[in-house]
């Protein structure tokens, strides 16, 4: 992003920005963006270096398994992304248990672990032992 507005609303190019220092101003926090002799480019907000949420269309089959090995299928109709977190948009109500992707060959991935099925058997028991394996320890 080399285009930011200030508080003003004016564009700024912060190609040249090697640094920022937050500073307190009348609007509130503000950003000073200063080059690499020192000399300042520009005062912005905070949040425009931040990018907004990004959706991303899908959809792709997914089930939810739950510790008791119940499967209930769902659409992921989107995800959405927002720095280093994506969150699916599921389509209905989301159910309880783990997430799972489908791929075409009918292999199962554990969202949360990246952990690969190759069918919904497998995964449904992987999830009964899991919490089987918690309970022991609680």
């Amino acid at each position: 992003m080399d285009w930011v507005k200030d508080p003003h609303g004016n564009y700024l190019n912060i190609q040249s920005a090697v640094s920022g220092k937050v500073i307190d101003g009348r609007g509130g926090p503000r950003v000073e963006l200063k080059d690499a002799r020192g000399n300042t480019v520009g005062i912005t907000s905070p949040d425009v270096s931040e990018p907004p949420a990004v959706v991303l269309a899908g959809p792709i089959a997914c089930v939810f398994v739950s510790a008791a090995g119940e499967a209930v299928w769902r659409c992921v109709a989107a995800w959405r992304i927002n720095g280093d977190n994506a969150e699916p948009i599921i389509v209905g109500t989301r159910p309880a248990g783990r997430l799972h992707l489908e791929f075409n060959s009918g292999e199962l991935v554990d969202v949360e672990s990246g952990r690969r099925f190759p069918d919904l058997k497998t995964a449904t028991q992987a999830c009964r032992e899991a919490a089987a394996e918690q309970e022991l320890v609680q």
